[in-house]
């Protein structure tokens, strides 16, 4: 795509800074919006991505329902519109990396941080999913890291159009990324809230083996995975737990039904997984975790024999004070009842 001539009524809304990136779709730049004083990173679509001009806004309508969306881990979509015959969509600037810059530069992904991250990401989700929203395209390219490490979705409203059609018996439309896709996109059908678990997952699966659950060129992708299960993250990673492993495997089930119902139930099991990721890696290791080592030493403390007490010295003997109150006690007793004896005993009998 060439880079587009901004019209005059564009640049007086938006100052273009730069180019940030370019794909087969359209061009990324850095824009300052004049009047709010606001970054944004604009994104032109070229028009012959789309089948026509209802295509077109059906797009945009997209757009301005997911530009409704706010929540710490969705980049915010500011406006769509077109310029110059060619859709855009304004979105907020985040300065950092792509998690997939992230995955190269980070042989090893620690694990806790992988689980993190996938959480963000299905926090998000759950968002979008409650407003009828479906991704389409989660990939660690379309997942931005910002500087403070909080990871944030980006492309809502762009990913159902972000992916290169390809011809079949069935004119099926591959929309999604092939190594990310679930294997009902795969197949042709219509992405759901299910399939951006799987394409999570398969995020998920890459950070913590370093590749994504299936390789190979398009037509490879797509016959795998309707037809084969990917390796347990554990083969290709031995340090990984099992537990963390099955839950992986789980988010992967070739069929919809059979993963995590709602991308929250995802978040649940991988929130879990961290709290228990030390114990489970001690295990797996053959050593016994600290904090049940913590527990057999307090424990064991209370076998210890203690020594003995010292004994109890008797009491002294009472003075002659003492001993002079307690006569006075008894006499004021004596007293008492030669005075009300006669009427206590009465009273008894009468009852």
């Amino acid at each position: 795509m060439d880079e587009p001539s901004f019209s005059p009524e564009f640049q007086r809304k938006y100052q273009i800074l730069g180019k940030l990136g370019e794909g087969g779709m359209g061009m990324v730049f850095k824009a300052m919006h004049r009047s709010l004083m606001r970054t944004a990173a604009i994104k032109v679509i070229h028009a012959s991505s789309f089948d026509d001009e209802k295509a077109i806004q059906n797009f945009l309508g997209e757009a301005q329902l997911c530009a409704k969306l706010s929540h710490p881990n969705i980049v915010k979509v500011y406006e769509a519109s077109i310029e110059g015959g060619n859709p855009y969509i304004a979105f907020e600037y985040i300065q950092g990396n792509t998690l997939a810059e992230r995955i190269r530069q980070t042989p090893n992904f620690p694990l806790k941080d992988a689980l993190t991250i996938t959480v963000q990401v299905l926090e998000g989700l759950t968002v979008a999913h409650e407003q009828g929203i479906v991704h389409r395209d989660i990939k660690p390219e379309n997942v931005l890291i910002d500087h403070e490490g909080n990871a944030k979705i980006a492309d809502f409203g762009i990913a159902k159009r972000s992916a290169a059609k390809t011809a079949k018996s069935k004119d099926w439309v591959l929309v999604g990324t092939p190594a990310y896709m679930s294997p009902e996109q795969a197949w042709g059908d219509e992405a759901t809230e299910r399939s951006d678990i799987y394409s999570a997952g398969s995020v998920l699966y890459e950070m913590l083996a370093g590749q994504p659950p299936f390789t190979g060129n398009t037509m490879q992708l797509v016959s795998q995975k309707m037809n084969s299960e990917p390796k347990s993250v554990k083969e290709l990673r031995p340090e990984v737990p099992q537990q963390l492993a099955d839950i992986v495997t789980g988010a992967l089930a070739r069929k919809p039904e059979d993963r995590f119902e709602m991308a929250e139930d995802f978040a649940n099991k991988l929130r879990k997984a961290r709290s228990f990721l030390d114990k489970w890696m001690a295990e797996e290791r053959g050593e016994r975790p600290k904090s049940r080592v913590g527990n057999s030493a307090r424990l064991s403390t209370t076998s210890i024999k203690l020594p003995p007490s010292p004994p109890v010295p008797p009491p002294p003997p009472p003075t002659l004070q003492d001993l002079l109150k307690q006569l006075m006690l008894e006499a004021s007793r004596k007293q008492w009842w030669q005075q009300h004896g006669a009427l206590v005993a009465s009273i008894a009998l009468a009852s």
